[in-house]
């Protein structure tokens, strides 16, 4: 159950319900964008007796002493750095200023539980350089690094086990162009990657650079290893993004009910994120739903706007079903929308309520 339960959290830190959806087509179903912040109990629930931890990380010769440059994107991690700014700027961060845990008290000595973290130095085995199409120099890189967290309490115990790169596996990444390979890139120290025009000038930026390609993965991965143990074991707030399908009126049929549906829910939604409870927010969902559902009663499947509105209507039910907590409804309406639409993945969506339901279960 915990390993399927890590599955699910993990699954559910790399994708976002934005990803998930990005596979829909536009066209005649339109998709509102709702922002919902929600709390977010632990995956796992500790004795109330746990309140200290200490962080053990052996850096495997990586440098802990580096300079965060801005990034042009904002890290989800909660707190980044020892004053708990989660401003990703140029501060320089020693080693115990990774791994916090609101909530618990961070200690050097006599712990109720211990993470530790074990890292290996990067080892680049191999350097092919290809030129692109675009006349661009680049590197594909062949290389070991190793990377996992082990949580256990004071007697030993493991809590959690996780793996995020092997050091017996050989990985791939490039060095230069601009998205002429699939696999993960390496970029330079400033965050930028670049066509570079020949032989000579990708070498000297990769002997120029290559020194921080295992600080960059080090960084990803203490990063990482935060938001997991956030997730499974401190209460937050989360801020999600959730599209939902409507469509317009056509001379073929009206969908009124639909731009109407997305009124209760942005009224709920006001509630939910200005810290209202169930019972705020459950009326206008429950509405928002029926006019969903009425919708479906009315559709003309030998419409070609119909077609593909309905098994996203019925996505639209199973969101708002889990913030309602009507287990059931949700099953129902994924079941509906992946047979009308098999090419639609609702692996998100299952995942997400597996682990909601989970959570709420666990702090009734």
């Amino acid at each position: 159950m915990k390993r399927t339960l890590l599955f699910i959290v993990s699954f559910l830190l790399f994708f976002s319900s934005n990803m998930a959806q990005l596979a829909l087509k536009m066209g005649p179903v339109k998709y509102e964008k709702i922002l919902f912040s929600y709390p977010n109990p632990p995956l796992e629930k500790l004795s109330n007796e746990i309140k200290t931890y200490q962080v053990i990380i052996n850096p495997g010769g990586v440098d802990f002493q580096f300079i965060r440059y801005v990034q042009p994107f904002a890290w989800t991690s909660a707190s980044i750095g020892a004053s708990g700014s989660s401003n990703y700027g140029s501060v320089e961060l020693a080693q115990n200023e990774f791994i916090n845990l609101p909530g618990f008290i961070k200690v050097d000595e006599n712990p109720d539980f211990i993470v530790e973290i074990n890292l290996r130095e990067m080892v680049i085995t191999k350097k092919n350089m290809i030129v692109s199409n675009a006349g661009c120099y680049y590197y594909i890189l062949s290389y070991n690094y190793g990377a996992e967290m082990k949580v256990y309490d004071k007697d030993g115990a493991i809590m959690l086990e996780k793996v995020y790169k092997d050091y017996s596996k050989t990985y791939s990444a490039g060095f230069g162009g601009r998205g002429e390979t699939e696999i993960p890139i390496f970029r330079e120290k400033n965050d930028m990657t670049f066509c570079y025009k020949t032989l000579q000038e990708l070498e000297y930026r990769f002997s120029e650079n290559y020194h921080h390609f295992p600080i960059s993965l080090t960084r990803k991965y203490l990063f990482s290893a935060e938001a997991l143990l956030q997730s499974m074991y401190t209460f937050n707030t989360i801020n999600n993004e959730f599209l939902f399908a409507y469509s317009k009126t056509t001379k073929k049929a009206n969908y009124d009910a639909t731009n109407e549906a997305l009124e209760y829910v942005q009224k709920g939604v006001s509630l939910l994120n200005s810290g209202g409870d169930l019972n705020s927010y459950q009326s206008d969902f429950n509405k928002a739903i029926a006019l969903w559902e009425s919708q479906l009663k009315e559709i003309d499947y030998a419409d070609k706007t119909a077609i593909k509105l309905a098994p996203m209507l019925y996505v639209n039910i199973a969101t708002i079903s889990i913030f309602l907590e009507y287990w059931d409804k949700v099953t129902e309406s994924l079941k509906t929308a992946s047979e009308l639409d098999p090419s639609y993945n609702i692996e998100y969506w299952v995942a997400f309520s597996e682990e909601r339901k989970h959570r709420l279960s666990l702090h009734k």
